[in-house]
């Protein structure tokens, strides 16, 4: 930052919802921006201290926000990386989300917000992607490897939780953007992945489609939702490996057909009670196992997430 001639104040942050209260206390017009240098769980506090102020509307364009990536997920700036370089499980993600930073400029991204049916209803706000199934476990569960491994928690956790695959009773109904009818998808349900950009994790992407927002006919920004119903090992197995693979995304319900990949702008997950200590996903982040709903906000965060077309490396 200071290289690039950015005046910035370093703050490290002491505790959980530490960096939530920062944005939400954070001074529009002294402050141009937050860069978050961590994984996804901190920029996830980030957003929902800036859509938690009296002034969200207001803020959340005038607040410029960057991932600096330092977890294991690092979904966002994988996403920001692909829609502006092109390039897919970049080995030098840093290098290049810093150039962009250090270059780049504001550009609008769509946000979620979630309502939590639990006995405290709740209202939280995701920046990229929720996860419900088999996803949200191997997340989860793979924290106890963390530091041993890394980002290869991941493969190893979704090795152990194939082979013990749970079973996930409930339903999940959305809104068909075609018709604007509620459609229901009945359980069990092995996964359920949506994002609002490309990437759900540095190497997993829902789509290809090299664009920060979708929208549709309306001009109406769209989340991308995936779910897979299939119980067989081998279909699971592709299904995670598959996410991957940029050919595969591409033709994903071809190459998969138990899969369905749905356009949509809400959809509400309603999971049936369980005693295991299961959770669903919100940008990584554990939100309580009961009905949630999750529709499109209205209103567009700004990150740094484009450069100038001359630009050279």
């Amino acid at each position: 930052m200071a290289e690039a001639e950015i005046e910035h104040e370093l703050v490290t942050t002491t505790h959980q919802g530490h960096a939530e209260e920062i944005a939400k206390n954070l001074k529009v017009g002294e402050y141009t921006g937050i860069a978050v240098v961590s994984g996804d769980g901190l920029f996830h506090e980030v957003v929902n201290g800036i859509m938690s102020r009296e002034d969200a509307e207001q803020a959340s364009k005038q607040i410029c926000l960057v991932p600096i990536p330092g977890g294991s997920g690092n979904a966002l700036a994988a996403t920001i990386v692909y829609t502006v370089l092109g390039i897919h499980n970049d080995p030098n993600l840093l290098q290049n989300m810093l150039i962009i930073f250090a270059n780049g400029s504001p550009t609008p991204s769509t946000i979620l917000r979630w309502e939590i049916h639990s006995n405290e209803s709740q209202t939280r706000f995701s920046f990229l992607c929720g996860m419900w199934g088999i996803a949200a476990d191997i997340d989860f569960e793979s924290e106890k490897y963390r530091s041993s491994l890394g980002s290869n928690r991941f493969i190893a956790m979704a090795v152990q939780r194939i082979f013990n695959l749970r079973k996930y009773d409930g339903s999940l109904e959305y809104m068909d953007e075609t018709t604007e009818e509620v459609k229901t998808i009945n359980g069990p349900i092995t996964g359920v992945i949506f994002t609002t950009g490309t990437h759900f994790n540095y190497d997993s992407a829902a789509r290809t489609n090299r664009a920060l927002q979708e929208f549709d006919e309306k001009g109406q920004p769209l989340m991308t939702l995936l779910v897979l119903k299939s119980t067989s090992k081998a279909t699971i197995t592709k299904f995670l490996l598959g996410l991957s693979d940029l050919k595969t995304v591409t033709n994903l319900e071809k190459e998969i057909p138990e899969v369905q990949r749905i356009k949509t702008s809400s959809l509400k997950m309603i999971p049936k009670s369980t005693s295991k200590e299961v959770f669903l996903d919100i940008d990584g982040e554990r939100s309580p196992y009961v009905p949630t709903s999750v529709s499109v906000h209205p209103h567009s965060i700004s990150l740094i997430a484009s450069l100038p077309l001359k630009t050279t490396f």
